[in-house]
């Protein structure tokens, strides 16, 4: 099941690296606006995301759409896609990787098929629910480092609202401390598709959209990672909030979170 919109899913994102790929870096200040403090859409983006539903729509007419920069939805109970066509756009103006395609399919409130793909590589993430993650084709898995002390953690600074920044850097100061270390890529779906592949043990980021972390979120709790907002709740796709782990430092995680989760 699903098999077919995974096949499409992944077309429309290599339609939409192809041309994403040819601007990387070479954007001018004509092709830039900006939608909010620090929140920036390019024409690149605009043109990437109009490549990707004409695909999705060819191929799945009856299905809605949800996409960053053209939110239509759709009714309660028809299956919708969830897309970014290019998360990491400061990046992407800067062509400084990553950044990615993210697309997800949601079928009754629960995400059925993943793509992230990292543009500048061409590196592929997928999963369809209960089948498992695959990483350019290879069935990938979580790490098993069973401690925070023994982890890389991954996170994203708040760049858009600084209400909570004193208790954000109040926890970032305690991942420093204990783990061994903590990276900041700026493309929250490339963050989850390396927790799931092993490379970070965790992950977590306040503010961001369903369309950031649909697909990067099925991708790791299919390759057997944890996903949770920063009281442990499931549903977190409009929590704007999101912690990722390999399972084993995640209860340690949500503990380190606790003044955050306190101040949102």
């Amino acid at each position: 099941m699903y098999t077919r919109e995974l096949r499409v899913a992944t077309l429309a994102a290599q339609a939409a690296a192809r041309l994403i790929r040819k601007n990387a870096g070479r954007v001018s200040g004509n092709d830039v606006r900006e939608k909010g403090y620090n929140d920036l859409v390019t024409t690149t983006d605009e043109a990437a995301q109009a490549a990707i539903i004409r695909i999705l729509i060819e191929a799945f007419p009856q299905y809605g759409i949800l996409a960053e920069e053209a939110t239509g939805g759709a009714p309660s109970g028809v299956p919708r896609w969830i897309i970014d066509p290019i998360d990491g756009t400061i990046n992407f103006t800067h062509g400084l990787p990553p950044f990615t395609v993210s697309i997800a399919l949601e079928v009754f409130r629960q995400v059925q098929v993943g793509v992230v793909l990292e543009i500048a590589s061409g590196e592929l993430f997928t999963a369809i629910r209960g089948q498992g993650a695959m990483r350019n084709g290879e069935p990938i898995q979580v790490s098993n480092r069973p401690r925070l002390a023994q982890s890389l953690i991954a996170t994203g600074f708040p760049y858009k609202d600084f209400g909570t920044v004193d208790q954000y850097f109040k926890v970032l100061q305690h991942f420093l401390m204990e783990s061994r270390g903590v990276r900041r890529f700026g493309a929250a779906s490339m963050d989850l598709a390396y927790v799931a592949c092993g490379l970070f043990e965790g992950f977590f980021e306040t503010g961001l959209r369903a369309w950031d972390v649909a697909a990067g979120t099925l991708i790791v709790t299919e390759a057997g990672g944890r996903v949770s907002d920063l009281s442990g709740n499931t549903d977190m796709l409009e929590s704007r909030q999101i912690v990722a782990s390999n399972t084993w430092v995640h209860e340690e995680m949500l503990l380190l979170l606790t003044p955050l989760r306190r101040a949102l």
